[in-house]
Parts: structure tokens; sequence; C-alpha cells
């Protein structure tokens, strides 16, 4: 009869546009796994370079910390100098036949200026060394300084593209949604053609 070909036909449209929104459906189900997958990298992603600025900030109090105490060392050497330098300015002054009155030979007047010039040189290489070692924990403490910059700003564009994967996410879900719901209006559209059709029959 011509209503059950009719049913017929309709009931093979309904059955076409339902493997097409099958299919649809799945592409969606594998676009929102796919995004699931992206979201989890990224977000480990912020966690290690949440770590890694944990990291450097620990590096630079360290360092912050090494730079205040090698200030204070060449303070105390450079007072150490200053004393020396006044010792030998003082054992200068004096006349050596002074010292020699006083009881001291004149190789113990040369040992003692010796000594105080040896002691001299000996802290001002010290100072040297030490003003090298902190100008080398300056540039050490600027460098991670600019790295822990270069993490906050990998940090930031995480977070936004987390955030741009969520909001696809959130699309294909919607999608994925709709699709659903699509497949199963055609399933109870295409049981109802096929309840008429047996009817006819």
């Amino acid at each position: 009869t011509v209503q059950i070909a009719q049913l017929k036909m309709e009931i093979l449209q309904l059955q076409t546009r339902l493997t097409q929104t099958s299919k649809q459906k799945q592409t969606l189900q594998s676009a929102v796994a796919a995004l699931n997958l992206n979201i989890q990298k990224i977000t480990t992603s912020i966690a290690l370079t949440q770590a890694q600025i944990k990291q450097k900030d620990s590096q630079i109090r360290t360092i912050s910390g090494t730079i205040s105490t090698t200030t204070n060392e060449i303070g105390q050497v450079e007072r150490e100098v200053s004393d020396s330098l006044q010792q030998l300015q003082i054992f200068d002054q004096e006349p050596v036949a002074f010292m020699l009155l006083a009881g001291n030979s004149l190789s113990s007047f040369f040992d003692e200026a010796e000594k105080l010039s040896a002691l001299r040189i000996g802290l001002e290489n010290k100072i040297t060394q030490l003003s090298f070692l902190k100008q080398t924990l300056v540039v050490n403490k600027t460098a991670a300084q600019q790295k822990r910059a270069d993490l906050t700003s990998l940090q930031n564009q995480l977070n936004q593209q987390k955030q741009t994967l969520a909001i696809a996410k959130q699309t294909q879900s919607d999608l994925l949604t709709q699709t659903k719901n699509k497949e199963s209006n055609y399933q109870a559209l295409i049981a109802q053609k096929q309840a008429q059709e047996v009817k006819f029959e």
C-alpha cells in the first residue's frame, strides 16, 4: 500500500539522518576527549611551572642572603684594611732612630713593617675576591629573577590556553548534548514510524 511505502521511505530517511547524527556524536565525543587530555596536559604543565617558580623563589632568597653576607664580609675586611693602613701610617711616622732608642732592633722594625704591608695586601686581595663573588652573585640573582619572570609569563600563557580549551570543551559538550538529543529524537521517530507500519500490515 501507499501508506506503507511512504512510511518505509520516511523510516529510511530518518535512519540516514540517525546514522549521520551518530557519526557526529562520535566525532564530538572524540573532540571532547581530546580537549580533556589537552586540559589535563596544560594543568600538569601549570603545576610544573608553579613548582619551578617556587624553586626560583627559593634560589633568589638564598642568593640574596649570600649577597648580604658577602657585603657584610666586604665591610669587615675594609675596616681591617683601614686599621692596618692606620697602623702602617703610624709606624711610618715614627722616626727609625726613636724606635732604635726605645730598644727595638732595626730588623724588628723592618719585620713589623713587612708584616703590616703583607697584611694590607692580603686584606686587599680578600676584598677583591669578595667583590668578585658579590658581582657573580648579583649576576646569578638577576638571571634567576629573569628566569622567574619567564616562568610567570609561561604560567600566564598556560592559564590562558587552559581557559580557551575549557571554553572550546564547553562548546563541544553543548553540541554533543544537542546531537545526543537529536539522535534520541530520530530513534523515537523511527520507532513511531515502525509501529505505524506494523499497524498497516
